[in-house]
């Protein structure tokens, strides 16, 4: 206990029957046998939606980021040739070497610090939106922590904006979600009450009072996987557990990056559309599960 990194908290469900364990750095979730008390590992939403292949995308902008840091990086000489263009200043391989080796990681300093933008305009989010639950019956008058950032400032507002045109009222945020049934367990962002907004791009009907599902998303596109999550794998487990009505589901994407800082897009999912959702998040459990019980059998296999 004194070395783990497992939280303090024990997160229960079903009427206190199933007590749940969460690992705040591996993000690991652990169910807890009642008998033995031992931690079995549980798959966690957001990690089996990686089995959904990126590459096409990421491989090539990854490639474009290197090679502008090496263009960035590569020193100049500050004569000009004869025809008065830039030139390379001498280098030598083992310099060279360096600059490129630094420049590989250059996507992976654009993510982290992406990241940044969007974890402070989360965080900001979620102190307002538990300080509404605890003060304003889940009513958000004003944004609390506003980050000093102002892409991360623009984003909490933009999404402070969302809440008002649909007069969100909160009913819980950063909670922890589990399915008894299919075994999986994941964080969820918020539930809330949400009417629609005059926007037919945003909300194509009308409705009030929906109960909805919402997931906070801070990026520079919607992602397919937004939906198995949210919609899908969510909802699901809410319905599962408590039997309630949910109608609608909101992906809400957060801009991170300079070209997107501040600028704001709502996805809304409806009922009509959780099952497809749910088969999607299905279809990506079942490929990781099969995964796994390969690659075991491999494993043993070599060990004779």
């Amino acid at each position: 206990d004194e070395f783990s990194t497992l939280t303090d908290e024990s997160y229960w469900f079903y009427n206190h029957t199933i007590e749940l364990r969460f690992d705040k750095v591996a993000h690991a979730y652990f169910k807890v046998d009642p008998e033995l008390g031992n931690l079995i590992e549980l798959h966690g939403v957001t990690t089996v939606l990686r089995v959904i292949d990126k590459s096409n995308a990421l491989v090539p902008w990854s490639s474009k980021k290197c090679a502008e840091k090496i263009l960035r990086t590569v020193p100049l000489s500050s004569v000009p040739n004869e025809f008065n263009e830039l030139m390379l200043a001498p280098i030598t391989l083992t310099d060279f070497t360096r600059l490129v080796m630094v420049a590989k990681n250059a996507h992976k300093e654009i993510l982290e610090e992406a990241g940044d933008i969007g974890d402070m305009a989360h965080k900001c989010l979620e102190i307002s939106i538990q300080h509404a639950i605890d003060h304003t019956q889940g009513v958000v008058h004003e944004l609390r922590n506003l980050p000093a950032d102002e892409r991360a400032k623009a984003a909490a507002e933009a999404g402070f904006a969302w809440m008002q045109a649909h007069r969100v009222r909160w009913i819980k945020t950063e909670c922890k979600i589990y399915s008894k049934e299919y075994g999986y367990a994941g964080t969820l962002d918020g539930k809330a009450l949400v009417d629609s907004c005059d926007d037919p791009a945003c909300c194509s009907e009308k409705f009030n009072d929906s109960l909805s599902i919402t997931d906070w998303k801070s990026s520079n596109d919607l992602h397919v996987e937004y939906i198995f999550q949210a919609a899908g794998a969510y909802c699901h487990a809410e319905i599962e557990e408590y039997g309630e009505d949910i109608q609608n589901c909101f992906i809400l994407r957060l801009g991170k990056n300079e070209e997107e800082a501040g600028k704001f897009e709502p996805w809304r999912v409806p009922a009509s559309d959780f099952h497809e959702a749910f088969l999607g998040f299905l279809a990506c459990l079942n490929l990781v599960e099969l995964l796994e019980s390969v690659k075991a059998r491999m494993s043993t296999q070599k060990k004779g």
